[in-house]
């Protein structure tokens, strides 16, 4: 019994170690299934890939293949617009940019000068644009008509200039002229005035104020595109102003000091001085004086004809006048009278002629 335990036990062991050698042999093959399902599922998987970047190309190809056609088809159709020197393009160069970075710009840009492209032959074909030589020939008449205008624009603004220049010194030497003879006016004017009212003060005085806005609308467009070519770009408009002449008095014995003030014959007496004080600075060839000495009394008359007896040595003046003592001045009298039958008759007498017959 022993001996068959023993034989069972030495049966069990060789079972056991038959069964662990087994064992071992399965494990090792289940792990070359697994490496081998990892190989498969790699090889699979790099199989996609490759499909995927063929299909990529795939596309890739035949997108270059139609901008390829487009790209013909727009040559063809350039040498119609510019000329056939735009299938010399592999001859152009871009000194700006080198070989390499043209070759690695991007899409983007490219499109944006395809759709600047296109829009410029939209406009061509709206401009009836028939050839290369067409297109040329209208640009050089445009060329040569921008080239003009530049010539014409700088000589405007030089003309503007000169302009500019000139009305500024006629307008200081206007200026200096005006003032220097209202100064002299005012020498004259004042002692025709004290010799008319026996007294007081009489003066010019030259007062600025602000110009008002011209009515003529064509006017003021050309003025101010004058001044927008002469005057330098952000420049300040300067305000217009222009001088007028006010009148100031002051009677003798009057708290009067305003030319508003006076009465109307005041105002007659005023105006007779200032116009003799006018003839007397530049004294014209002859002066016609229409019943200026209406509103004078004969006191004044006197001196009105003192006046026109010293105006007469500067200027021939021709008086319309009733007043008795301005007919005593003249040296000549012509009346005008109408007969019984309806009819002007004209008298005439020379006073120096009547004095000699009188004596």
């Amino acid at each position: 019994m022993e001996t068959q335990i023993k034989e069972v036990r030495d049966m069990e062991q060789q079972l056991n170690e038959r069964y662990s050698v087994l064992r071992h042999e399965i494990e090792k093959e289940k792990d070359s299934s697994r490496d081998a399902e990892r190989a498969v599922f790699t090889v699979m998987a790099r199989q996609n890939e490759l499909r995927n970047t063929l299909g990529g190309i795939m596309v890739r190809a035949e997108k270059i293949e139609m901008e390829e056609q487009n790209f013909k088809r727009e040559l063809g159709e350039g040498s119609v617009i510019v000329g056939r020197d735009i299938l010399e393009y592999k001859n152009f160069s871009i000194p700006e940019l080198t070989a390499e970075q043209i070759a690695l710009e991007s899409r983007q840009p490219q499109e944006e000068r395809r759709r600047t492209i296109s829009r410029l032959q939209i406009r061509l074909e709206e401009a009836g644009a028939g050839n290369s030589e067409e297109v040329m020939k209208e640009y050089r008449e445009t060329s040569e008509r921008d080239t003009f205008l530049i010539r014409e624009i700088e000589d405007l603004q030089k003309s503007a200039g000169d302009l500019k220049s000139l009305i500024k010194e006629l307008t200081e030497r206007l200026n200096t002229e005006f003032k220097t003879g209202v100064s002299k006016i005012n020498t004259q004017f004042s002692e025709f005035f004290k010799l008319m009212f026996g007294g007081g003060v009489a003066a010019l005085e030259v007062v600025k104020e602000e110009k008002k806005k011209n009515k003529n609308p064509d006017e003021d467009d050309m003025l101010s595109e004058l001044s927008a070519i002469a005057e330098p770009e952000g420049a300040v408009p300067e305000k217009e102003s222009e001088e007028g002449i006010d009148v100031h008095v002051d009677l003798p014995n009057k708290k009067t000091k305003g030319l508003m003030m006076l009465s109307g014959g005041e105002r007659a007496l005023t105006s007779i001085a200032l116009l003799f004080a006018i003839s007397q600075v530049n004294p014209p060839p002859f002066i016609i004086l229409d019943e200026t000495d209406a509103a004078l009394d004969e006191a004044n008359s006197r001196k009105y004809g003192d006046m026109i007896a010293n105006l007469a040595r500067y200027s021939q003046l021709i008086l319309i006048t009733h007043n008795r003592e301005t007919m005593s001045r003249a040296g000549v009298l012509y009346g005008v009278t109408m007969g019984s039958g309806g009819a002007s008759k004209l008298l005439s007498i020379q006073f120096e002629e009547a004095v000699q017959v009188a004596k």
